[in-house]
């Protein structure tokens, strides 16, 4: 089984991490992939990439059990590893975010009590090294190109 799975639907790449058992940490072997599959998100006809994690949890990230094999040089490992990791998500021209998450549905109406709707659009924020910001649920419109902005802010709060 692989540790990053990809799959493509039209012009989105979606990229899972997949060691649910340990809420998706990172391994050498793992950082490795990710980067083969942000090779493959560079490839023109990708218009965007979704980053998820399998199971129930994103990622915890760095799996620190590697470490104890090379206590000594965490500083190396982490330079060969963990940074061009870092590197290939920042210098992506394309939009990189987690999948958009399902609106709750809104409280039904008592009698007396006003109706409640959900929130209009998704949080906004940074996450680390992974860009997020409120957009819409899909990306049917990715088939237009788009300007690349190398002064990218995150969305107002």
């Amino acid at each position: 089984m692989a540790e990053i799975e990809t799959t493509r639907d039209g012009a989105v790449l979606t990229i899972i991490l997949n060691r649910p058992d340990v809420l998706n940490a990172f391994t050498a072997e793992m950082h490795r992939q990710f980067l083969g599959a942000f090779k493959e998100a560079r490839e023109p006809e990708v218009r965007a990439v979704v980053l998820t994690g399998a199971g129930r949890g994103f990622c915890v990230g760095q799996d620190l059990n590697e470490f104890k094999e090379a206590a000594r040089d965490i500083a190396g490992r982490l330079r060969r590893h963990y940074h061009p990791t870092v590197l290939a998500v920042r210098q992506l021209e394309k939009p990189a975010r987690p999948p958009a998450r399902a609106s709750p549905s809104p409280a039904p109406a008592t009698s007396g009590s006003p109706p409640t709707t959900p929130p209009s659009s998704p949080p906004s924020s940074t996450s680390g090294s992974f860009r997020t910001w409120a957009a819409p649920t899909t990306f049917a419109d990715c088939s237009a190109p788009r300007a690349h902005s190398s002064s990218w802010r995150p969305a107002a709060a």
